[in-house]
């Protein structure tokens, strides 16, 4: 009895080490297998883009056939989606703006299934908002996102990773879409991943219009020479939410360069200042960065702004350079971020100050163009742009 009972603390201690020895062991093998994930990742080469299209065939439901099981697996039955990633059917009736988020484990799929009403009185859009593009929240590429669509009775496959919206205007036959199947796989077999977004069919299709503005500045004097240019190719769409009196056009997305040049003589000795940058940004509609407002009969532009702020303030880079030195530095382009008005049709003017300005504006339900030069002794500034509207 004396030795059963010394003998229960040693067996104790020796189930807390074979414990402990267990806990070794599975983080052994964990770390095993890590590596040996990457090793896969890194095998297959691209691992985002074949896992995408492995999504596609474990979806595998009429009419996106992809395989057939010759015999039936598993036991008899066709196989198809099931369990957490695969999400129940959303029906859509009435219009509102329902809010999805998704995650997903490391090779995780996530199927969600949206179905929408007939009535196109109703609903008279779909339109998809996502909070992030994949490819910029996740560059490595592994994350994928991937839309079935149904239109009439045909079935299509859009990659929707790079997209920041999706709108579909049910009044024209062609988008007329009757249900849409979301499709996420996460080719990273060592990280989650999530997305969010909202399905937004409230109101009638947006006004969206693709171009582009470019400003260029010249100024030359004896002593001091200017020389600046910013493009910016943009997609641009109406906010109903920001002024019911207007049509207020805000960026969706767009892609500037930039290019400067100032030098300067003084005593004999130049000093240069010389500027270039690119920059490529993506907006959600909370985000409001205007680009023009225009009066609701169409007749004159209220505001065009020169250069909206961009996300990213220090895109450019600057070099300062003399005959005894050069530097480097990071800012915003030198443009004017004031509002400028355009009248339909043709004007010419002189402002007290002395600037002879001329105008150009069509606006029609098809395209908003413009051209303004300002010019002041040697000094010019001119803008233009180009705006074809898509609805």
């Amino acid at each position: 009895m004396h030795d059963i009972i010394h003998a229960a603390p040693s067996f104790k201690n020796f189930i807390i080490q074979e414990k402990d020895k267990i806990k070794k062991q599975e983080k052994s093998k964990r770390d095993e297998i890590k590596p040996l994930r990457k090793m896969i990742m890194d095998k297959v080469g691209d691992m985002g883009s074949a896992y995408a299209e492995f999504a596609l065939y474990n979806w595998n439901i009429a009419p996106w056939e992809l395989y057939f099981d010759e015999p039936e697996f598993p036991r008899g039955k066709k196989y198809m989606p099931r369990g957490s990633g695969c999400k129940g059917i959303i029906n859509i009736g009435e219009p509102s703006k329902e809010r999805i988020s998704i995650s997903t484990m490391p090779g995780g799929l996530f199927y969600q299934v949206h179905v929408f009403s007939d009535d196109t009185e109703k609903i008279k859009k779909v339109r998809f908002n996502f909070d992030t593009k994949l490819a910029e929240e996740y560059p490595e590429g592994f994350f994928k996102r991937r839309a079935l669509i149904k239109i009439g009775d045909n079935w299509s496959l859009e990659d929707w990773t790079q997209k920041r919206y999706r709108e579909f205007c049910r009044e024209n036959e062609d988008e007329n879409v009757k249900a849409v199947v979301l499709v996420y796989s996460n080719g990273d077999l060592r990280k989650d991943k999530i997305d969010s977004y909202v399905v937004d069919t409230e109101g009638g299709c947006s006004i969206e219009a693709e171009g582009y503005t470019k400003v260029t500045i010249k100024s030359e004097t004896a002593a001091k020479t200017v020389e600046q240019e910013l493009y910016c190719k943009e997609k641009v769409m109406y906010c109903p939410e920001c002024d019911s009196d207007t049509l207020t056009f805000i960026i969706a997305e767009r892609e500037c360069t930039y290019s400067s040049s100032d030098t300067s003589t003084l005593g004999g000795i130049t000093n240069s200042i010389t500027g270039s940058g690119s920059i490529s940004e993506t907006y959600a509609a909370d985000d409001r960065v205007i680009r023009m407002v225009l009066d609701k009969d169409r007749a004159k532009i209220l505001h065009f702004r020169m250069y909206p702020p961009t996300k990213a303030k220090h895109w450019v880079t600057y070099t300062t350079s003399n005959p005894f030195t050069s530097e480097k530095s990071t800012g915003p382009p030198h443009i004017d971020k004031g509002d400028l008005e355009f009248v339909s049709g043709s004007k010419q003017y002189v402002t007290p100050a002395g600037v002879t300005i001329n105008q150009t504006c069509v606006i029609n339900e098809n395209i908003i163009k413009g051209q303004m030069t300002m010019k002041k002794g040697s000094a010019v500034e001119k803008i233009e742009f180009v705006y074809t509207l898509e609805n």
